[in-house]
């Protein structure tokens, strides 16, 4: 399946449109680097950001389930 039609297929799939799409992934992204940065900062220093972990877990799963 050439690229264009498993892309139009997976924004099909997900009902979305590609700058929907793309804000959504973006934002998980976001969330990500945040939660990386964030855990590695308490990796050194566990009485920073204790419950960094969690809490963006937390809202990357309230992201996904939208």
């Amino acid at each position: 399946m050439p690229l264009l039609d498993a892309a139009r297929q997976h924004l099909a799939e997900n009902g979305m449109a590609y700058c929907q799409h793309t804000a959504f992934a973006l934002r998980c992204a976001l969330l990500c680097g945040a939660a990386a940065v964030l855990l590695a900062i308490h990796a050194i220093l566990p009485c920073w950001w204790q419950t960094a972990g969690a809490d963006l877990t937390r809202r990357l799963k309230e992201h996904l389930k939208t």
